[in-house]
């Protein structure tokens, strides 16, 4: 099997992606990937996963930023163009794909210059989509699609999801199958459509069960809490979370890892005794690192988009993978969550008063949370990568 996988991402900021490759290469699946190259915080760390991968892949890498010259001027322009050339012409595929994500035009481009032999083509995140179908269209081969979130919600305004939608209408129906990191992903983003008589999979994002060390004995003091993402800022719940801590520093303190943007920082971080800032880690450290603590922090502003209310975070399946009491705000894919997994974790609203009560009882429970940590651990372990990774193979082989 000949699998080339294409993403608006990186390898850095699209650890799905990553994992997938990986899958392919352990089948001995010949791999190419086109994908895209940014600088900044992810450089380093996307840099590390490539020197990983290097020896197993065809590699089409892309310029994501301004390095690109004209052509990142061309799709930036295109971008613009959109959402007016849609109003004329809503049913062009092409500018909805560009008007989900300008690097899709560059994908465009790019894979014209794939010469590697292919028998499916994979495709993660929304500008990624359309790319694939014309390239499976162009070579006769068919194309899956990977939904890693709930696009048509991922934007802010009413003309975002129209036009998603409208994309996915377009590209899920001729798609060989589809996965989904969650159920709730899966049945939006085909609700709608016509039935689809394709392969469907929920593959959820587990990691491999060896990423995660067995709880270390616990110790007396203060209840540990972690947070993680990819960027440490405003619109994530923190901003709800942080004030009550702060007022009790004696019972808990916060552990956040990821890149700070620093005017979050100056506002509601700086000189917090009890709170303590890390950088980014590679995944692989920070799963390592959660058995240091006792409760991950799973919350998410779910105000924001309608993806948030419907995704299962990377940080929710690596805290339960790890054991950890997972303390959860109230959208509908973590209480379903929270819901399967009893003992795991606990549901609350993100307003002052049901903050109150939930953290109150968190205080109250420490002894017990610690107690039934390594009880949290291993019935997780029946959750992981490699269980999830069978639901992909199947895909792959049909």
């Amino acid at each position: 099997m000949r699998v080339l996988f294409i993403s608006t991402h990186n390898f850095a900021t699209n650890p799905r992606l990553v994992k997938e490759i990986e899958l392919a290469i352990a089948l001995q699946y010949e791999v190419t990937v086109v994908c895209f190259e940014f600088g900044k915080w992810s450089k380093q760390l996307n840099d590390a996963i490539y020197q990983r991968l290097k020896d197993n892949i065809h590699y089409y890498p892309l310029a994501g930023d301004r390095s690109a010259g004209w052509a990142w001027l061309a799709s930036s322009l295109l971008g613009k163009m959109a959402p007016p050339v849609l109003k004329l012409f809503p049913r062009s595929t092409f500018f909805q794909s560009v008007f989900s994500n300008k690097r899709s035009w560059l994908l465009l481009r790019k894979l014209h210059r794939v010469t590697t032999p292919v028998d499916l083509v994979v495709a993660h995140n929304a500008g990624s989509f359309y790319p694939a179908m014309r390239f499976a269209l162009q070579r006769n081969i068919p194309y899956g699609i990977d939904l890693e979130d709930y696009h048509p919600g991922e934007g802010t305004g009413a003309a975002y999801a129209q036009y998603v939608k409208a994309l996915l209408k377009s590209v899920l129906p001729g798609s060989a199958y589809l996965s989904a990191a969650a159920p709730l992903i899966l049945s939006h983003s085909l609700a709608g459509l016509p039935a689809f008589t394709g392969f469907k999979r929920v593959v959820l994002n587990y990691f491999p069960a060896k990423e995660f060390l067995a709880p270390k004995p616990p110790k007396p003091g203060r209840l540990k809490m972690v947070w993680f993402s990819q960027q440490v800022s405003h619109g994530r719940g923190l901003e709800q979370v942080v004030p009550w801590i702060v007022q009790h520093s004696a019972d808990m303190e916060l552990h956040l890892f990821g890149n700070m943007n620093e005017a979050f920082y100056n506002e509601w971080l700086i000189d917090r005794d009890n709170i303590f800032v890390h950088g980014a880690l590679p995944q692989v450290a920070l799963n390592a690192a959660l058995a240091e603590y006792d409760v991950g922090l799973a919350i998410e502003n779910n105000t924001s988009n309608l993806n948030r209310e419907l995704c299962l975070t990377n940080k929710l399946l690596s805290y339960f993978q790890a054991g950890l009491y997972v303390f959860c705000s109230a959208t509908k894919a973590q209480e379903a969550f929270v819901k399967d997994h009893p003992g795991h974790g606990v549901i609350t609203k993100l307003e002052a008063p049901s903050l109150a009560i939930a953290f109150t009882a968190l205080v109250a429970d420490v002894d017990s949370i610690r107690a039934l940590r390594h009880h949290r651990f291993v019935k997780a372990r029946l959750n992981s990568w490699e269980g999830e990774a069978e639901k992909l193979k199947e895909c792959w082989k049909k």
